[in-house]
């Protein structure tokens, strides 16, 4: 059986998020400095899709970029309720009626 892609495992429907990482170019072999040059979700990417494709070419006219590659995140919307709206948690008592000499 072939293993479950992102998309399979999410329960509802899952969120892509389009992030654009560059690599600058550095100054000794061995040095990296990996940078998240920007990030759009995929109903903002709808809205304006021009938007990655105007970054890749600030990047590209940048002489300190070495390269960029776009990583498409994918999340389950549930995460996103579970981290934003957590679930109230209840205190759990006991009640009792106590008699005065235990007051």
């Amino acid at each position: 059986m072939p293993p479950l892609t992102i998309e399979e495992t999410c329960s509802n429907h899952p969120m892509k998020i389009i992030c654009l990482f560059a690599q600058e170019k550095c100054t000794y072999e061995g040095e990296y400095a990996p940078d998240l040059r920007t990030a759009i979700d995929e109903y903002s990417h709808s809205d304006n899709p021009n938007y990655i494709n105007q970054e890749e070419q600030k990047l590209r006219q940048d002489s300190s970029i070495e390269f960029w590659h776009r990583i498409i995140l994918v999340v389950d919307d549930k995460e996103f309720d579970r981290l934003f709206y957590p679930p109230s948690e209840t205190l759990k008592a006991s009640c009792f009626n106590p008699s005065s000499e235990e007051l």
